[in-house]
Order: C-alpha cells, then structure tokens, then sequence
C-alpha cells in the first residue's frame, strides 16, 4: 500500500510572509558549444541543484557541470568536470556529482525484439562506467511487462530519496532501488526495531522512514488516516518536509524544534468558515521525550477556541452578543524529528482525529506507534 503523507499546508504558513518575496532558484547557464545538433541537448540536475549532466543525443556524449550558486541564483561552470561517451533517454546526478545513473527506457518503452538480457540501468563514476542492470535483475517474470503505446512498461522510477538511492517501482508492485556509488541494487539495513508482535509496518521508500501499527488497524488510499474495522477513521499522521527552504526561517539555525512543531501543531487546528473560525492558543503541556528508536520527539497539548455565530440575512445587523466561543483542549499531538543535525525540519506529527478522541485505546495506541517509527538507511 503506498503511503502520501499530506504536507498541512505551507501556503497557510506564509501567507502574508517574506517567503512570497523570495524568487525561485534560478539556475543561469553559460554558452556551452557542442557540435551541430538535429536533437535538442537534455539537461539533468542533482537533488542538491549542485551538478547538471547534459546530454548531446546526436554525437552521443554526457557532461557533467558543478554549479556555483548565489543566494537563489545558480551559474553553471563554463568547463564540464567530465564528460563520457553515452546517451540515455534519463540521467539522475548524485549529489556528489562524480556519479550518474543513465536509464535506456526510463519511460519504459521496451522495444519489441526487447530480451531479458536488455541493459537498463548503467552507472558512471568520473565518466568510467562501473556497472550495469539487466530487465532480468528487475522483473522475474517477463509475462508481467505492460503493453502501452510507447512499447512494453517495466515500471517507472520515482527520483532519489533521502538516503541516496534511486527509487523505482516495478510493474510487480515491487520497490527497487540503485545505489549510483557501487551500480547495484541495494536494500535498507534490517535492524530489530522496537515493534510489537501484532504490529504490521509501512515503509516510506523515498523519505526513508518507516513505522509500525496495529495488525486490526487499515491505512486509507491517500495514506495519512488509520481506522480500526467497524470506526470511522481515528488516526491521522502528518510529514512536514522544510528542506526545500534551507534558507528561510524553518530550520535550527532559526526555529527550535519545540517551537517549529507548536507553530505547525497550531496550523493543524486553524480552519475559517461562513459562520465561524476555529484557532489554537496555548499550550497547556509540553514534554520533550527520546523514542523507543532513540529519535528526538514531542507531546504537547493545545487550547482550542471554537468561534460560532448565526448566518445573517442580507442589511441583517451582526451582533456580538450572538457569538458563541467554546474552548477545549487538544493532544496529545505527537512529533518526530527525521531530519539530521543542523538540517531543515522533517518531521511526522501524529495526532487524533475528532472520532478518535473518544476512544481512550487511541490514545495509547498513537504512542505506541510514535516509538516505532524509524529512519531508514
């Protein structure tokens, strides 16, 4: 089951902030002469925005270029690092820039006489290939290849994750993943972690994260609610992903990890409607706590102002005296941190839904999967 942890909303956060000031990266290239082309070039750029591989289809050659950025703006050098010779329809750039990843049929698009001994996959290192994957070390059964318009489907990568690797998934629903540095197929380490026996685990490939719930427990098509069977849905878990605003103020340098999940925390409760608004205001406990798999965490509980009012007819005059608050509280609300030292925040906030506050196990069930969770590597 795949797992799309909703982000809760940035664009709320900095609404009416300097963030909508701040222009997008821009990367300003050099003249860069090749010889004469029928084919456009192709350009690819690492994770990090540090390195371009650009690819010349028709004398078929790939250079590699370092980056130099200042502030949001980037200019790529005039001289290649390297350069070798070779074209693939994709090339994902580590973000040491020494090593490449060429993908032949990235879209998938076998050709016909395709056979099982068909490349896929080649690696590079300084311009010298270090290894290759065929279509039999990713599908044992060739019977499952998908027939489109492009040709026959293996599958279709997703990008590099956080731990380095190149993530792919197959048409036999299985997640494969490449390391550029050593041109082979590599898998997570598999630690004995911290799970109950009638826990299952879901595994996050890309943000390379994992945690553990209950076997009685599903997990919705979108991934972010749980629900046990004959409830509505009770658990909700958030990923709040800051690194693409190194800059700004949601990392360390800036924001404490206490103060960065109050403020997300506070976001999760803030709705506006015709007839009312809703808002957080205190915070009447907090509690810094290690996890069971040592990862720094919070528990921290919320004043919650419920505002309501009458919806008035057309020239009706409004009355404060028609206003009704309510106040309740909130938690816990449970944050991880999964980001390294010094790095912007990434963090998974777990909280209950409002059907699941009325089951005290929810509550002893939303920390027991607070301590499983797990960086994977």
């Amino acid at each position: 089951m795949k797992l799309k942890l909703r982000n809760i909303g940035l664009s709320f956060l900095i609404i009416g902030q300097t963030l909508l000031a701040f222009a997008q990266p821009t990367l300003v290239e050099p003249a860069f002469e090749v010889p004469v082309s029928k084919l456009p070039l192709k350009t690819f750029h690492s994770k990090n925005h540090k390195f371009t591989a650009i690819v010349c289809p028709d004398d078929k050659n790939i250079f590699v270029f370092k980056v130099n950025w200042h502030g949001n703006v980037g200019r790529r050098e005039k001289i290649p690092m390297w350069s070798t010779e070779a074209c693939f329809e994709e090339v994902w750039v580590a973000n040491d820039g020494q090593h490449i990843i060429g993908a032949s049929y990235a879209e998938g698009a076998l050709p016909s006489n395709y056979t099982k001994e068909e490349i896929i996959f080649s690696f590079f290192k300084n311009g010298k290939p270090i290894g290759d994957i065929g279509l039999s070390e990713i599908i044992s059964d060739l019977s499952t290849l998908e027939k489109t318009q492009l040709g026959l489907r293996w599958g279709n990568l997703k990008g590099f994750n956080e731990a380095g690797y190149l993530v792919a998934e197959t048409v036999e629903n299985q997640i494969l993943m490449l390391d550029p540095t050593t041109g082979t197929k590599v898998e997570f380490r598999q630690e004995q972690g911290k799970v109950p026996s009638d826990f299952k685990t879901y595994r996050d490939f890309m943000n390379c994260f994992e945690f553990a719930y209950p076997n009685d427990y599903e997990m919705n098509k979108g991934g972010f609610l749980l629900k046990r069977n004959g409830t509505g849905w009770l658990i909700e878990i958030n990923f709040e992903d800051m690194s693409q605003y190194p800059n700004q103020e949601f990392n360390p340098q800036k924001m404490t990890f206490e103060d960065f999940v109050i403020r997300m925390a506070k976001i999760m409760f803030s709705a506006d409607g015709p007839n009312g608004s809703q808002y957080a205001t205190d915070v009447i406990k907090r509690n810094i706590f290690t996890t069971l798999n040592n990862l720094k965490a919070l528990e921290i509980y919320l004043t919650v102002v419920r505002e309501s009012w009458p919806l008035y007819e057309d020239g009706q005059e409004e009355k404060e005296s028609d206003k009704e608050i309510e106040k309740s509280q909130e938690g816990p609300i449970y944050a991880v941190s999964l980001s390294k030292p010094g790095e912007p925040y990434k963090v998974l906030l777990l909280n209950l839904t409002d059907e699941g506050k009325h089951f005290q196990k929810e509550k002893q069930i939303l920390k027991h999967i607070t301590d499983t969770i797990k960086i994977l590597q």
